[in-house]
């Protein structure tokens, strides 16, 4: 299963010495490597494609791009040391995605989580082909720290595969043609990432017995405006993903009332992932009925606490 192999070779303590990227990904290297299999025996390594952009002086500039690997050191380690040394700027503003073989281990999470944290300029997207050691409590609370921190975490699909294929590989001109289940694999590494940053957004039993609460009249002081929605996905033979929204007051979808927790999960503000129109219709629990706009917007089952 995906996550298979020998835990962090090369995650030492101290951080590497200056290391530049490599070239391009020879095809077989990247189709070996990259291959999203939920049996990942014998890839040992780890490979890091990246690329940087940049605002100086609020004008656009050229990113910059690379790929890393396992040498000696984590490539997320090696990465980070060079961008520190090589590339960063205080007076800048940086854009930066990785697209990993693997996801971080727990110790380069940590490492990671410390950079960010010491440089607010820096926003990162991280895109794993396989999750490494997803059942350890270790590796997943490192996802999480780093979900905490903004990070944007996702599994790798089809047009991601095809987009490192066609700038970080040399591949002769020749197209891209992906393997067997890779979109099957994508689901399930997506529900594996999903299941683990859902564990530190669980509503507390406080929370829920406070906005869940269907008294016909609400005491002073009242404090239940916040509308919550308790969210599940279901396909035909399993539940995809659930989780819970809660309204925002900047903005709803064009249309809708500002702050309603329904245009939230119709429109893809979600917390930590992406909502996907075409999906499977979510059955929704909503701590309130939801408004005239909402009700329009959404077609989805809902039952309530309590009407608006």
């Amino acid at each position: 299963m995906a996550g298979l192999g020998q835990a962090c070779e090369g995650c030492c303590g101290q951080m590497p010495e200056i290391s530049y990227p490599m070239g391009r990904l020879d095809p077989k290297t990247f189709s070996f490597e990259f291959k999203n299999l939920l049996y990942a025996y014998r890839r040992k390594s780890s490979y890091l494609c990246f690329q940087v952009e940049r605002e100086q002086h609020s004008s656009p500039v050229p990113s910059d791009w690379g790929v890393f690997e396992n040498q000696f050191y984590h490539a997320e380690l090696r990465f980070l040391n060079w961008f520190r040394a090589e590339k960063l700027s205080p007076y800048e503003h940086y854009d930066v995605t990785w697209f990993l073989s693997w996801s971080p281990c727990s110790t380069c999470a940590k490492k990671i989580a410390i950079f960010l944290s010491n440089h607010k300029n820096v926003r990162l997207s991280i895109f794993v082909s396989r999750i490494y050691y997803f059942w350890k409590p270790a590796f997943r609370q490192g996802l999480q720290e780093l979900d905490h921190l903004g990070v944007q975490l996702d599994a790798m699909s089809f047009h991601d595969f095809k987009y490192c294929w066609e700038n970080f590989v040399d591949n002769q001109g020749m197209p891209f043609r992906c393997w067997k289940k890779v979109h099957r694999n994508y689901k399930f590494v997506l529900r594996k990432l999903n299941e683990i940053l859902r564990n530190m957004n669980l509503l507390s039993e406080k929370t829920f017995n406070y906005h869940f609460g269907n008294q016909l009249r609400v005491k002073k002081p009242q404090g239940r405006r916040r509308t919550y929605l308790c969210y599940k996905l279901k396909l035909p033979n399993e539940t995809f993903d659930k989780g819970y929204f809660i309204n925002k007051v900047p903005s709803g979808p064009p249309g809708s009332r500002a702050g309603g927790a329904d245009p939230v999960l119709c429109a893809g503000q979600t917390p930590t992932r992406r909502w996907v129109w075409g999906s499977p219709a979510p059955l929704g629990r909503p701590s309130f009925l939801p408004c005239w706009a909402s009700a329009e917007a959404l077609p989805s089952t809902r039952i309530s606490s309590r009407p608006f």
